[in-house]
């Protein structure tokens, strides 16, 4: 479940080293959709970039809109499957109202801060060819490739596998959003604070594999008060990213364990408080092992526990019991 944004590590220190110059942006509509709902429009707005949007987006949002306009009066009812069980989702109509007023919000964002650009090179593509990707990925997503290509861009987009079919069919580089915002935040357009809620978002919103820190994985845990959920399962899997160095995930991990046992409680503690500490502590582990060998793991965390800073800590004897019970 969720959407794959995270790529490859050369794709990302590639896409990295790209945003260093001033090269102009290209945003696809899942992207566009994407930093206005974490509301990052506001915080890409600081980058010196052009920032261009094709046609075709803005004509799909305008779609969009017309197509919430006609079930307002009445919202909506859909089914999906989750885990083998069918889900009811209902929208209401001031859901429906809600969501018609995002999007002409995003719309007039785009044409405040971007340049919307119709897509001339598509005149030069075979017809044949150009009907066969609208079919296969949708009109705006190719005609937001080409624009890209056309302008010498940057190619903004969520998903990985069209980032890859734009690198091998058009020859195009681009990056997510996530490497747009860690770019910003190493060049300090945005702060780590900026940064961290805006990657928590991300998570929410099921974007996966999104490399994190200690700092973010506390942060997100604190919110359900330790209790384990779906949130931060998803979370988890960033210590798996091979964008971090090799033994960041352990590290980040290590991190989080001693910060859940040692962190301060602003929240009233229920009968089973700590259960729930326990617990989100050993799905780290078990997300941890799923990256390194269950031995050189607890040999590592064996030897991060004996540094002489962790000496005085009242929280160790706990973290070691969990440590030896859990990998004995």
């Amino acid at each position: 479940m969720g959407l794959t944004t995270s790529s490859d590590a050369q794709e990302h220190f590639l896409g990295s080293s790209m945003l260093l110059g001033t090269a102009p942006i290209v945003l696809d509509i899942i992207s566009l959709c994407t930093i206005f709902f974490i509301d990052a429009h506001l915080l890409i707005s600081r980058l010196p970039n052009r920032l261009i949007v094709a046609a075709a987006s803005v004509t799909e949002i305008n779609d969009i809109i017309s197509e919430l306009e006609k079930i307002r009066p009445v919202g909506s009812m859909t089914l999906g499957k989750v885990n083998g069980a069918y889900i009811r989702h209902i929208r209401t109509p001031e859901d429906i109202h809600n969501q018609i007023k995002r999007f002409l919000t995003l719309k007039a964002w785009i044409e405040t801060n971007c340049e919307i650009l119709p897509c001339e090179s598509a005149l030069d593509m075979n017809a044949h060819e150009k009907t066969k990707y609208d079919k296969a990925i949708g009109e705006s997503f190719v005609d937001s490739i080409l624009t890209a290509r056309a302008q010498e861009a940057i190619f903004l987009s969520e998903e990985s596998s069209l980032r890859r079919l734009a690198y091998q069919e058009f020859g195009l580089s681009g990056v997510a959003t996530f490497t747009l915002l860690l770019f910003m935040n190493q060049q300090r357009t945005i702060s780590v604070e900026e940064y961290r809620e805006a990657t928590i978002k991300l998570i929410v919103m099921y974007y996966r594999v999104i490399p994190v820190t200690s700092q973010t994985l506390l942060k997100i845990a604190h919110t359900s008060g330790y209790k384990f959920n779906s949130v931060i399962e998803q979370a988890f899997e960033g210590l798996l990213s091979n964008i971090l160095p090799p033994d960041k995930g352990a590290e980040f991990g290590a991190q989080f364990i001693f910060m859940v046992y040692s962190a301060k409680v602003d929240f009233i503690i229920d009968t089973n408080f700590e259960e729930y500490r326990r617990f989100v502590c050993v799905k780290c582990l078990d997300t941890l092992c799923r990256k390194y060998i269950s031995k050189d793991l607890a040999s590592y965390l064996e030897n991060y526990f004996q540094n002489p800073v962790f000496a005085a800590a009242a929280e160790l004897p706990a973290i070691k019991r969990l440590l030896k019970n859990y990998f004995s």
